[in-house]
């Protein structure tokens, strides 16, 4: 069972160092320290593209209090921070974070920036944030600006979770590859690729097909859309989907 415990509000100036809270998508727990790790999908809009350390604290019975909170940049493979979307570089759009089991490094995920024409991508870092590197991706990841197959634009890796002791982790798309058919409408529903990737090597393992709901009614002219947020494995074959 899941019950709710309490809800703990963070103000957009509570950072220390002035950075901007807001757009938190991914969210991990490391065991062996305590600290939790939170990722901003801000494309270095309100502030440079960053992950948060914080400290929580709470029990059963009691509201979470967020007692700690220091902000870092995500950098790419040459060192640097990510810039704004429109530069001709590649933008970050991050939206998971997973402690690496036994280890103090991190994983994340981003969305890709296909303005620029990059596709979506998993990166490797150490908790001050340096940047050790990309996991190879299948092909059928590779964003096509064209639209005629692979990724869809802002609708792609938004989900990561290890399992077997971090020698697996699963990928999951927001909405459909171009290939596997149409976004999920207000009657229709969709299909959703989860992929499983052998860590660190990336080597393809499996790939699954998850079914996304209808939309439901919703007011003409307005946006709705229903896909997928995150994944937990909790062990081999129970993922519970957001």
């Amino acid at each position: 069972a899941v019950r709710l415990i309490g809800i703990a509000t963070i103000p957009q100036d509570a950072s220390p160092d002035g950075t901007v809270i807001g757009g938190l998508s991914g969210l991990d727990y490391d065991p062996r320290t305590g600290d939790w790790y939170a990722i901003s999908d801000d494309r270095s809009e309100h502030g440079v593209a960053r992950f948060y350390r914080m400290r929580i604290d709470y029990d059963h019975d009691r509201p979470p209090v967020v007692t700690m909170l220091a902000a870092t940049p995500l950098r790419n493979e040459q060192g640097e921070v990510f810039p704004t979307p429109g530069t001709g570089r590649e933008a970050s759009d991050a939206e998971s974070i997973r402690v690496v089991p036994g280890s103090s490094d991190l994983i994340w995920s981003s969305e890709g920036d296909a303005r620029d024409g990059f596709g979506p991508a998993v990166r490797r870092m150490a908790g001050d944030g340096a940047a050790w590197g990309r996991l190879p991706l299948p092909t059928s990841f590779d964003f096509d600006p064209a639209g005629r197959q692979g990724p869809r634009p802002n609708l792609s890796i938004e989900g990561l979770s290890f399992t077997d002791r971090g020698r697996r982790l699963w990928l999951s798309l927001e909405a459909p590859l171009h290939q596997d058919g149409d976004l999920s409408r207000a009657t229709t529903g969709a299909v959703v690729r989860f992929t499983q990737l052998a860590f660190p090597s990336g080597r393809l393992v499996r790939q699954l097909a998850y079914p996304v709901e209808p939309i439901g009614p919703y007011p003409s002219g307005r946006l709705a859309d229903n896909g997928v947020s995150e994944i937990l494995a909790l062990d081999r074959t129970h993922l519970p989907v957001l």
